[in-house]
């Protein structure tokens, strides 16, 4: 079976930087992945993506032979987590984990038995990664449950020593509208940092990693100091319309153009 190159890199001890990609489109999640990124990562839940759209954009991932493919899902539903991973994503994060007992049924439908309760039947994933790909997936498949609410901070201890869960996921977004009261992500907050710090910190107490959404390079970089494992770029339409832009201020500046 084919290596889950972003559970190589946590065993050598590195941290990962991830693409976030929201716009279905399978020739944008193979752009992506042709970057050296260490994975790509289809957001099902606040993307524009369908069950059907994610396919092809794994099929586009994989085409690169590089990075890890993801899906973070649009809930704990078990439908969803194995049409995701029966179509080829190596790793897959569910939002809104608010208990151990929930985490345990996320873990539970991404592994075979006796293990878990994953059906049978991975379709394109044996052809993408293997003909060993059942013996296998258990061992290579990341399970990261998202904390993001009061309630899933309050137990993120027993989250994240559910069984066969394989990390911890921080929402930024929400987590910052829940601690702090506002959406605005603030690290000199220092409710919020305290938030962010636990979540970290309890990960690391239970021997899992941690990963985060990070909207722009500064906030990626300060998680990245602070310990985190898995940083994303940022999504694909924030990156895009960034570089729009600097690329018009750029000619515009240039060239004096009228506007």
């Amino acid at each position: 079976m084919r290596a889950n190159t972003v559970r190589l890199a946590w065993e050598e001890g590195r941290q990962v930087v991830s693409a976030w990609i929201g716009i279905p489109d399978p020739l944008l999640a193979e752009l992506f992945a042709a970057q050296p990124v260490d994975a790509v990562i289809i957001d099902l839940q606040h993307g524009m993506n369908g069950i059907e759209s994610v396919l092809a954009m794994l099929q586009g991932i994989t085409a690169q032979n590089g990075p890890t493919p993801f899906v973070r899902l649009s809930w704990n539903d078990p439908s969803d987590t194995m049409k995701a991973l029966d179509g080829g994503a190596l790793g897959v994060i569910c939002p809104m984990i608010d208990t151990a007992e929930q985490a345990a049924t996320f873990a539970a439908n991404c592994r075979y038995f006796p293990r878990g309760r994953r059906s049978v039947g991975p379709a394109r994933a044996s052809l993408a990664h293997g003909a060993d790909y059942m013996e296998k997936a258990d061992d290579e498949i990341l399970a990261l449950a998202m904390i993001e609410t009061l309630e899933g901070l309050a137990n993120v201890d027993a989250i994240a020593n559910t069984p066969e869960l394989d990390g911890l996921f921080m929402g930024p977004g929400d987590l910052a509208r829940v601690v702090t009261g506002q959406f605005a992500v603030d690290l000199e907050n220092p409710e919020y940092r305290a938030a962010v710090t636990r979540i970290l910190e309890a990960g690391h107490r239970a021997g899992k990693k941690v990963g985060t959404y990070a909207s722009d390079t500064a906030f990626g970089m300060a998680m990245l100091e602070m310990g985190f494992d898995l940083v994303t770029l940022g999504a694909d339409s924030l990156i895009l319309g960034r570089a729009i832009n600097r690329e018009l201020a750029e000619l515009r500046g240039a060239h004096r153009l009228k506007t």
